[in-house]
């Protein structure tokens, strides 16, 4: 049970005929709107037009003053009072609320969000059906500099966060990758990322704990990257919506990190055998799942991971990677010597 159970209300002044409160309280709303007239300055008392009992009075608040603003109603940025009609605003309550509020609530539906490279491409239909979408539209726009749209991350930034408040949970793994571009090199990129990715984790989107423990792994922290990977395994299997990626991505997603595990573990805990054998079942295990339908696909783990190992230290080849495609080739001698 959340600790900020409480209402949303829709409070009324006769004082105002053109504007109405939204706000929140974990108190009974009358005595929020009590409180109100009591203020200096108004003539009139508040009147409760309307209250919703939700298990997340702020996550609730966020939500609706961002949907309210972007539909022009906002008065004001820093105050509650938005020039709309008190039946209007009730409407978009109930039809987003209900006693265990959740924005993810309306992702009811399978929502196929684009990748990074590919954001906005294919996702036309995707533009009409969220909260979020207009906003999502305009924020890819700026972080790509399409035709319309000067280039801009940081516009770009506080568009993300305004459709991550309407309950776009994937804008935390978007964000992350916006703030890795914008802050690359600098001391400030592991303290955005990561902050955005822990936020994200608290807020459901179990993805970014896998992020996380990738980030571990290439600073070499094995220790939070494992227990980072461990808490992305614990709160799929709890949690699992398919609103973040399709599983069988995660599987690949999931091999990856198993495989990128394996190398270090190799080059730093060559003589731990036992440790390095159940690391190479479970990238067997979940590529053999990603990639079930692969033909000629090697059943032996052995065969498998020398595979992989010499695909990976090709592409370290191509790219001039010598660091990993040293890393990668520890890897390749202990599966050949020792499996």
């Amino acid at each position: 049970m959340s600790n900020n159970r409480g209402y949303i209300y829709v409070l009324a002044n006769s004082a105002m005929p053109d504007l109405i409160k939204v706000g929140k309280t974990t108190r009974a709303p009358v005595e929020r709107a009590k409180e109100l007239s009591q203020v200096t300055g108004i003539p009139t008392p508040f009147i409760v037009v309307y209250e919703q009992l939700v298990n997340n009075c702020d996550t609730a608040e966020e939500f609706l003053h961002t949907i309210l603003k972007q539909k022009g109603y906002r008065e004001s940025e820093n105050r509650e009072f938005f020039r709309a009609s008190a039946s209007e605003v009730i409407k978009i309550i109930v039809k987003t609320s209900d006693p265990a509020f959740d924005p993810i609530s309306v992702l009811d539906e399978k929502d196929d969000e684009c990748d990074d490279e590919n954001e906005g491409e294919h996702c036309e239909g995707e533009y009409q059906k969220y909260p979020w979408s207009n906003i999502l539209e305009m924020a890819v726009g700026y972080r790509r500099g399409d035709d319309g749209y000067i280039q801009d991350n940081e516009e770009a930034v506080k568009l993300y966060k305004e459709a991550i408040k309407l309950g776009w949970l994937q804008g935390y793994i978007n964000l992350a990758g916006l703030y890795e571009d914008m802050y690359s090199g600098t001391p400030n990129e592991f303290k955005q990322v990561m902050e955005c990715l822990q936020e994200g984790s608290k807020k459901g989107n179990y993805y970014c704990y896998s992020k996380m423990a990738i980030i571990f792994l290439y600073q070499r922290n094995f220790d939070n990257a494992y227990k980072s990977f461990n808490l992305f395994l614990k709160n799929r299997s709890i949690n699992m919506k398919n609103i973040l990626e399709e599983e069988n991505y995660l599987d690949c997603e999931i091999s990856d990190f198993f495989f990128n595990y394996f190398s270090f573990c190799s080059e730093i805990n060559s003589d731990n055998h036992s440790l390095l054998l159940d690391i190479a079942n479970q990238i067997k295990y979940y590529d053999n799942k990603y990639f079930s339908n692969r033909e000629c696909y090697p059943c032996d783990c052995k065969d498998f991971l020398l595979e992989e190992f010499s695909r990976y230290i090709e592409i370290c080849v191509d790219k001039d990677d010598i660091f990993d495609k040293i890393r990668y080739k520890r890897g390749y001698e202990w599966v050949k010597k020792y499996m």
